[in-house]
């Protein structure tokens, strides 16, 4: 049969466990924090790395805009050149058939 003492005694033991559960918990809690911070930091890293890389392709579409800039210079160049030897072959061939006209 339960009496006081008995049912006292199976208070504290129950008070008892939920002390150690409520400190198993707390300890769980600390570590997830733990956790938590850790998570912040990784975070911070990879925000820290994603703008080095945003830069990084500022920089690098910088470069090839520039690139393209010259690029299209020497196409032009290229394609006067291209006009003038075109004009001077063409130049050379008429003096060359001139010059056989006339020697014949």
């Amino acid at each position: 049969m339960w009496n006081n003492d008995r049912l006292d005694a199976l208070g504290e033991r129950i008070d008892q466990r939920f002390e150690q559960v409520d400190r198993r918990f707390a300890e769980i809690d600390r570590r997830f924090e733990r956790v938590d911070q850790r998570f912040e930091e990784i975070d911070q890293r990879f925000e820290e790395i994603d703008q080095r890389f945003d830069r990084l392709e500022r920089t690098m579409e910088n470069r090839f805009n520039q690139l393209d800039v010259r690029m299209d210079g020497v196409q032009r160049s290229i394609t006067h050149v291209a006009v003038a030897l075109y004009g001077t072959t063409v130049a050379g061939f008429v003096a060359v058939v001139g010059l056989i006209l006339t020697q014949t």
